[in-house]
């Protein structure tokens, strides 16, 4: 029988296993340099899409701004027996009509999460995101839902007095009959009191979750 050379035998078993463990050890090194390469682009992609949002956020902060503004400049004007100008009530009616929705820019998310959000390492800029997409996006999204049924019932009821073409009110009718229109003065009370809603969630809610995440965004970078 021939004789087993042991230390050869454990130097070649131990040659082997320091073998598959450097392979190992590369290859999660690799992975982990790839995920971390991958973080890094979506973390500049996502960047770019929450500062698209914030000039969105900004424009319709004071698009809601102004239309409250000049639903109570009308309401001052129907409980008041002045004068009134038709030039300016019309002005003011045409921008109590106007409305706006958020448009955000959702295609890094939606690549996010089909990707799986854990590509984020740390923890509470993954959650932060989850915040801002799932909880106020949404949250704004159906305040403006409400906000825009009923200004299209302010529309119809205005449309009584005044023709309304592509976005705008024109013509003369008597103000003296409009103000005695209460459900005219009930619905503009209540799309004021809507959009005043809008502003102070923009103003309390969205700007700042979305300042917060894109200055955490920031410091993955």
């Amino acid at each position: 029988m021939k004789k087993i050379n042991w230390k050869y035998a454990l130097g070649e078993i131990l040659l082997i296993f320091i073998g598959i463990t450097l392979a190992i050890t590369f290859q999660n090194w690799n992975e982990n340099r790839k995920q971390a390469q991958l973080e890094k682009t979506v973390l500049k992609q996502l960047k770019a899409s929450l500062q698209n949002d914030l000039k969105d956020v900004n424009a319709n902060l004071a698009t809601h701004q102004r239309v409250q503004q000049s639903c109570g400049r009308i309401l001052e004007a129907l409980h008041s027996s002045d004068p009134i100008n038709d030039q300016l009530v019309i002005r003011e009616m045409s921008q109590a009509s106007d409305n706006t929705f958020l448009v955000s820019d959702v295609s890094t998310y939606e690549y996010l999460k089909s990707i799986g959000l854990h590509i984020i390492q740390d923890d509470d800029l993954r959650k932060q995101i989850s915040i801002l997409y799932e909880v106020v996006y949404k949250g704004i999204e159906g305040l403006e839902g409400n906000s825009s049924f009923v200004q299209q019932s302010f529309i119809e009821s205005i449309k009584k007095y005044y023709t309304f073409t592509n976005g705008k009110f024109a013509g003369r009718k008597s103000f003296d009959l409009i103000r005695t229109d209460d459900n005219l003065k009930f619905e503009l009370g209540s799309l004021q009191y809507l959009h005043q809603i809008m502003i102070n969630r923009y103003q309390k809610k969205v700007i700042p979750e979305l300042d917060k995440l894109i200055k955490m965004v920031e410091v993955a970078l």
